[in-house]
């Protein structure tokens, strides 16, 4: 369908309240409820409303309320960031703004995620993505303006001056690409655009090289490569990484950001896996996946119980609360070698009920053996399977946070 017909198409189903309510209500697997939901309408417009009504409720744990009118398409809503995450970014090109900067440019802005972001943190901006149809869902749910067009194809005066957030598509046939050779535009092109512009801020997967991201940076040029993530229910996902580039690059060369319901936590340094290690303690410290992609965990000051392994020992908690945040604490209880029938024999003897296994390097399988644990006890129970050197032992832990989820 040509692109014109699918925004006619998008605009017409968002604008008719009776068919998104029904087109809400339909199962679109269902050849007899699509057939009754199409009788005496356009099949564009209500294959539209199936697909934006599918994309909303597929929106709701990214975009809160504003899910129930944003227009979008599924594939477009994986793509997007949060809005807590896009608000945590925007807040940096805010602190970078000057007066009399041309608007920034978000550039593959797809259905407007850092876009919404931008314009409510005050920050004048355009969004530019090649599909026209989500540039024109960008532009009405940011109230910005916003176009079709390929990075690749902007001339580079039209960035010089300006901020810029790159979004590289990373998605091909359902599956997330990795490598920058994959990106579209590809390495080139989005080096193009941050040579040209004043800063730059690149969202890159969470599992990119961190060599290789750093790349991109125009050489000798401030840059600063930064891990994001996302905090809800008691647990952490890393979900981005962010390459920050000219006057948006912090003076640190990495950084990590944890998004959570009481704020964001940020913490910048230099990379450094020397942490040093002790035998376990009191507590064994889990830390947020952002800080240790950043290679940031020696500023917590705690030793590790292998090298490498990323699995933090103390006696106690930090007594500063901002290097306590970075960490989910688990009371050590016992440490025996990993037999699993010696490990679930003292899990009955503790009167375990669930039993979540945590594991670090493939030392087992977690899910098997949490389903082989849990037990009919009345104590909610973890136990980390862990190499370290020659040995894998079994650590049974409990949560030292008891309100949280394991």
């Amino acid at each position: 369908m040509p692109h014109a017909d699918r925004i006619t198409a998008a605009a017409a189903a968002a604008g008719d309240a009776t068919l998104m309510r029904e087109a809400s209500a339909t199962d679109a697997s269902r050849v007899a409820s699509v057939a009754r939901l199409r009788a005496g309408r356009d099949p564009a417009i209500v294959a539209a409303a199936l697909g934006l009504a599918a994309a909303r409720a597929k929106a709701e744990p990214k975009f809160g309320e504003r899910a129930a009118t944003l227009l979008a398409d599924a594939e477009g809503v994986e793509q997007a960031s949060s809005l807590a995450v896009a608000a945590a970014k925007a807040s940096r090109f805010a602190a970078a703004a000057r007066p009399g900067d041309p608007p920034a440019l978000d550039l593959g802005c797809g259905v407007g995620g850092d876009l919404i972001a931008l314009a409510e943190a005050g920050v004048a901006a355009i969004g530019i993505d090649a599909d026209p149809l989500r540039a024109w869902m960008a532009g009405r749910n940011a109230g910005v303006p916003a176009a079709a067009a390929r990075i690749e194809d902007l001339p580079r005066g039209a960035l010089a001056c300006r901020l810029v957030h790159l979004d590289p598509a990373r998605r091909a046939a359902g599956r997330r690409l990795r490598g920058l050779g994959a990106m579209l535009p590809g390495p080139a092109a989005v080096r193009a655009s941050l040579a040209a512009a004043a800063g730059g801020c690149v969202k890159l997967a969470p599992g990119v090289d961190r060599a290789e991201a750093a790349t991109l940076a125009a050489p000798g040029a401030p840059a600063e490569l930064g891990f994001v993530s996302a905090s809800a229910g008691g647990r952490s996902t890393l979900v981005q990484a962010l390459l920050w580039t000219g006057r948006l690059a912090g003076t640190a060369t990495r950084s990590a950001s944890l998004v959570r319901p009481g704020g964001v936590l940020h913490r910048a340094g230099e990379p450094s896996t020397d942490l040093g290690t002790a035998p376990p303690a009191g507590l064994l410290l889990v830390p947020d996946p952002a800080l240790e992609r950043a290679e940031l965990l020696p500023t917590l000051g705690l030793p590790e119980l292998a090298p490498g392994l990323g699995v933090l020992t103390a006696d106690a908690l930090p007594a500063d609360a901002g290097d306590a945040a970075w960490l989910t604490a688990f009371e050590l209880l016992e440490e025996l070698a990993f037999r699993p029938e010696k490990v679930a024999a003292r899990l009955r003897a503790l009167d375990a009920g669930e039993v979540t296994v945590k594991t670090r390097g493939r030392a087992c399988e977690p899910d098997a053996l949490a389903r082989r644990w849990s037990g009919a006890g009345e104590a909610a129970l973890v136990v980390l399977v862990l190499r370290l050197g020659r040995s894998v032992r079994a650590m049974i832990c409990r949560r030292a946070d008891a309100d949280a989820t394991a």
